[in-house]
């Protein structure tokens, strides 16, 4: 189902202004018994300044309860809204779906600072678009062992934005399901709060984490860096900096955190591998500095550790 425009805004379809989600509304393109989640877009044009997709109701495209993918489901606009968001693309006997969502400059929060909260619904009154870490969380994790992918991917084109992604509320998925968190900015992503994969009684799942500055739709010009000032921790699952493969570069990464050690710990459940393909610059000023630990996974540097 493509509602204001095709996936990413690609093809013919004429694409709109704004799109709106009713809270009470629900789109399934769940498959029954077998096959693959259907596709579902709700995108407004992300080239004008004035575009706003707000999405507030029920969105799934799960896999067949006995077998088959889960769908792929995009939510984007130049600003957009999905507070009150729910649903998910996941599969009981399949591979995980993906939800994308694709506005400009994204910030990861609770709160906001450029907009107002009403019943639950964030509304926008600047450039910069929010997405409530409980909708990430909650797709991540899921429910009865499958969870969602989720993508998150900026461009460069706002009124006065680079296209950053800051993460500011800490991401935590819970559970039994392995799902990935892909991060890819036009810019920078800054990530000042941690993202956990919890363990302990039930939370045997991993979250795999990919993080890829500087990549505008495929182009990179060495502007945009991972600034870690927190810390990532995925219980086996693996760990991609700068790259959303293993061939892919592009993203340096800056180790901040002033006087605190940050570390990356992809260890538990065999480990999980950790890639860098650009600088790494530690420059905080704790002693211990910057860990990481594997659990047995490969490390792999493509690029200069500098302090």
């Amino acid at each position: 189902m493509l509602v204001g425009g095709d996936w990413q805004g690609k093809g013919d379809l004429r694409q709109a202004i704004k799109v709106a989600m009713d809270a009470n509304a629900s789109i399934n393109a769940s498959a029954q018994s077998f096959g693959h989640g259907g596709t579902v877009v709700l995108w407004s044009d992300i080239g004008n300044a004035h575009s706003l997709t707000s999405v507030q109701g029920s969105i799934f495209a799960r896999g067949g309860a006995l077998g088959g993918d889960g769908g792929k489901i995009e939510t984007s606009g130049y600003q957009l809204d999905t507070t009150l968001v729910r649903g998910d693309a996941s599969a009981a006997n399949g591979g995980a779906g993906e939800w994308l969502f694709d506005p400009y400059n994204i910030e990861i929060t609770t709160s906001d600072a450029n907009g107002s909260f009403s019943g639950g619904t964030w509304t926008p009154n600047n450039d910069s678009s929010r997405i409530n870490v409980a909708t990430i969380n909650s797709l991540l994790t899921g429910s009865g062992g499958t969870g969602t992918n989720v993508t998150i991917t900026t461009g460069s084109a706002g009124w006065n934005q680079l296209g950053d992604i800051i993460v500011n509320s800490s991401i935590t998925k819970t559970g039994t399901a392995t799902t990935t968190l892909r991060l890819q900015a036009a810019n920078s992503i800054i990530v000042n709060q941690p993202i956990t994969q919890a363990t302990g009684a039930g939370n045997t799942g991993r979250l795999n984490v990919e993080l890829d500055a500087d990549n505008n739709m495929g182009t990179r010009d060495g502007a945009g860096i991972v600034m870690l000032n927190n810390n990532i921790s995925t219980n086996g699952g693996y760990v991609r900096i700068g790259g959303t493969s293993p061939t892919t570069g592009g993203g340096d990464m800056y180790v901040g955190g002033g006087t605190t050690a940050l570390s990356i710990d992809t260890s538990g459940n065999g480990g999980g591998n950790v890639t860098t393909h650009g600088q790494t610059i530690i420059a905080n000023t704790s002693a211990t500095g910057f860990t990481i630990n594997s659990g047995g996974g490969a490390i792999t540097l493509g690029g200069t550790v500098d302090s």
